[in-house]
């Protein structure tokens, strides 16, 4: 922690008080501990490719926006995406011996549907609209883009796949009691009545990238309690901090 031996009392206190020390020691751990991890060329490589992929950046212009919006260069960027690429792999090789683990007290929150969506303000209008379907009269896709008041319209109502509970609780209670295939009745949510039918649902694998995402979090909840135990060990030192 180098750049924490020259810091004196003052220093320390002034970058606390305005919450700037529990990142700075939290990027010290973070860097000695990567520093030395090697990545190819063409890992970088498909780590940007994949990164742009993600947050469709797909051409130099998209690119450049994007680069503008946050303040970066490209230089910057790649530093960044090389420290997240070591991360993964650090995370990786020293925490998925305990992903399985971390995956099954996680599990509810992973699992994912696909389903439809109509929603409409009016009471009865939904009802109206759910009978249509129900009955067989309607498609569900086709009413969706007709009445429905939210973003699904222009999806024919589709919804995800997207996590189980990233929905509204009563939207999430809901779709666990359906079966795929089954039409929910009209339920009130945030000013709005919703129809809802299950279309899939997606339970949650280890699979190699699950094994990723649960050593990464192993990771980060590592680091914050390390980065905690060396601030409460600064903050109680009344000499160099540490050495």
């Amino acid at each position: 922690m180098e750049s924490l031996i020259c810091l004196n009392q003052a220093s320390i206190d002034l970058l606390n008080k305005h919450g700037l020390l529990r990142n700075l020691i939290s990027a010290e751990i973070t860097e000695n501990l990567l520093q030395d991890i090697p990545v190819s060329d063409t890992q970088k490589e498909t780590f940007f490719k994949e990164f742009c992929k993600t947050r469709n950046l797909l051409n130099k212009e998209s690119l450049d926006s994007f680069l503008k919006e946050n303040f970066l260069t490209i230089d910057k960027l790649n530093k960044v995406l090389a420290t997240s690429l070591k991360k993964s792999i650090y995370s990786y090789e020293n925490f998925r011996s305990q992903a399985e683990s971390r995956f099954l007290e996680r599990k509810e929150q992973l699992d994912s549907v696909i389903y439809s969506l109509i929603r409409v303000r009016d009471k009865f209008k939904a009802r109206e609209i759910w009978i249509q379907i129900n009955e067989k009269e309607s498609e569900f896709s086709d009413m969706a883009s007709k009445f429905s008041e939210g973003a699904e319209k222009m999806r024919q109502g589709i919804v995800g796949p997207v996590p189980l509970l990233q929905a509204n609780p009563k939207v999430c209670e809901l779709l666990r009691s359906l079966e795929p295939g089954e039409l929910a009745q009209p339920i009130p949510v945030g000013g709005f009545y919703l129809i809802i039918r299950l279309e899939k649902y997606l339970p949650a694998t280890l699979d190699e990238q699950t094994t990723q995402t649960m050593s990464t979090e192993l990771f980060d909840q590592w680091l914050k309690q390390e980065t905690e135990r060396m601030l409460n060990e600064v903050l109680t030192s009344k000499k160099t901090p540490i050495t």
